[in-house]
């Protein structure tokens, strides 16, 4: 497989988190990972899965924090770590997933969307 679009946030900080009805969108000046699978963060060894409480502070809480690293893991998982050692980990897997998509990248308004 070719390079992902997604790999683009590799170094840039999250800039915003919205909340849309029953799913979460994490954004980076203008792209967007929109989480349809309930997004998880964990942070010093705390699980935070939304939408339960704390979850969307835990989410709130990665604005301004730069990418260090992802891990795409084909029908596991979309995992974004932090220089911190904070991770937010997109479930792929069909156990996790509300409906047909469990994960969407659009890196553009001009550009096609990745989809999981």
């Amino acid at each position: 497989m070719g390079k992902s679009e997604i790999e683009s946030i590799v170094g840039e900080p999250v800039s915003g988190v919205a909340f849309v009805q029953d799913y979460a969108e994490i954004h980076f000046d203008g792209r967007i990972l929109r989480a349809l699978a309930n997004p998880l963060v964990v942070r010093e060894g705390v699980q935070y899965q939304f939408p339960a409480p704390g979850s969307r502070d835990a989410l709130c809480a990665l604005i301004g924090k730069v990418v260090d690293g992802l891990l795409i893991d084909e029908g596991s998982r979309i995992e974004l770590r932090f220089h911190d050692g904070t991770a937010l980990i997109v479930p792929l897997d069909d156990a996790r997933r509300i409906g047909p998509e469990a994960a969407h990248f659009v890196p553009g308004s001009d550009r096609p969307i990745e989809v999981w």
